[in-house]
């Protein structure tokens, strides 16, 4: 992976080295190598920590100066788990995962030159057993953190939930570049290179619209990637705002206003060569395709709730749904499709223990309940009820 230095001597990791040059030669060159298009916020504006308490930026530990140390973002989903980009944890010249050592959690800073905050180790880090760093399929790891951060974590998108669709506009957060041009001679075979890229010592946010897979995957067709149903892009078309170097593996969250709560629905993973190229938008990983996934790592048996048991009842066309309750702190969901039918959807019910709706005859649908506390989730695979209107 290729590099970009920070004053004058840090190396950055960053995604997009040796199109510097070559995307002038071919379209093959840009993408022959995967730290081309990794991503790199572009046009953003700067904000705090205080507004986004869950954001973490890793740090190489062997760097004592916090802006130069700066490599990847994350976010706090745990007091003691980290979410963030498999690419950002894995060393793909050596095909494993870095060793826990080499690796801090910078929190509760805003800017990275400033003393507040607290730096901490790494205790152990898990990449997706089905990461492909050529692709970037399934780019996603969580990192254990060896004392618990004093900040608050973010939740995450519900598996079945629809926020993360075309119409949603979703918010980027990093500390990478915010302007960039790159001079001069570069070799692709040494990586010798002179730029002139400004990252900013400042977290920096930017709303983006979120765009359907089917848009985006014509707009970066030339750049011979496909899409996954693992992954979602947001962006503008003429490229205003984007990610940038550096925003790697930070989050892109929207704002629910019925809970009143941002939730991260990706992960930033790739993108354009250049910071907000026209025509091609920011690629992220889909994090409610993980969401069990990401439970059942980092969460104990002791810290997921009970399973909540469904009652179902059906007057006329009233249909009536009562469950259990686990404790206080958990929160439902009614999980439902139409009978027979793999489209689950979700209505986030966040203490209720009841719901009642009025259905037309032929309504016929299977429901469950999901309950969560935190992002430690219980599946309602074992109490699903179905709903029919005769």
């Amino acid at each position: 992976m290729k590099h970009f230095k920070k004053s004058n001597r840090l190396l950055k990791t960053r995604m997009v080295a040796s199109v510097c040059v070559l995307i002038a030669i071919s379209t093959q060159s840009v993408i022959a190598d995967e730290a081309n298009i990794q991503p790199k916020i572009y046009n953003g504006e700067k904000t705090t920590i205080q507004e986004n308490p869950y954001m973490v930026a890793l740090l190489h530990s062997n760097e004592a100066d916090t802006y130069q140390a700066q490599f990847c973002g994350g976010t706090l989903i745990a007091k003691n788990w980290v979410l963030t980009a498999a690419h950002c944890v894995f060393d793909k010249v050596a095909g494993h995962v870095k060793a826990t050592n080499t690796i801090d959690i910078l929190v509760n800073r805003s800017d990275l030159s400033s003393t507040v905050g607290e730096r901490i180790a790494t205790e152990n880090i898990i990449v997706h057993q089905s990461y492909n760093a050529q692709t970037h399929d399934n780019d996603i790891a969580l990192i254990q953190l060896k004392s618990p951060a004093n900040a608050t974590p973010i939740e995450l998108l519900s598996e079945f939930s629809d926020q993360d669709g075309m119409g949603n506009n979703g918010k980027a957060l990093g500390w990478g570049v915010t302007y960039e041009h790159f001079s001069a001679t570069f070799n692709d075979y040494y990586g010798d290179y002179v730029d002139d890229v400004a990252f900013t010592h400042s977290l920096q946010k930017a709303s983006l619209p979120i765009i359907n897979n089917a848009t985006c995957q014509s707009a970066i067709n030339y750049l011979g990637r496909n899409l996954t149903n693992n992954m979602m892009c947001a962006g503008f078309e003429d490229g205003r705002k984007d990610v940038c170097h550096g925003d790697s593996g930070g989050p892109l969250v929207v704002y629910d206003a019925a809970s009143n709560t941002w939730r991260q629905v990706g992960i930033t993973s790739w993108g354009h060569p250049y910071c907000s190229g026209n025509g091609t938008y920011g690629v992220y990983t889909r994090v409610k395709n993980y969401k069990n996934y990401i439970s059942d790592r980092i969460c104990s048996a002791e810290e997921k709730p009970a399973v909540p048991t469904l009652q179902t009842t059906i007057t006329g066309a009233l249909v009536e749904l009562n469950w259990s309750m686990s404790d206080r702190e958990t929160t439902y969901q009614i999980i439902y499709s139409r009978h027979g039918a793999a489209d689950w959807h979700s209505l986030d019910m966040d203490h209720q223990t009841r719901f009642s709706i009025t259905l037309p005859v032929g309504s016929d649908y299977d429901v469950k309940i999901n309950a969560n506390k935190g992002n430690c989730e219980s599946y309602g695979e074992l109490n699903v009820g179905r709903v029919q209107i005769l």
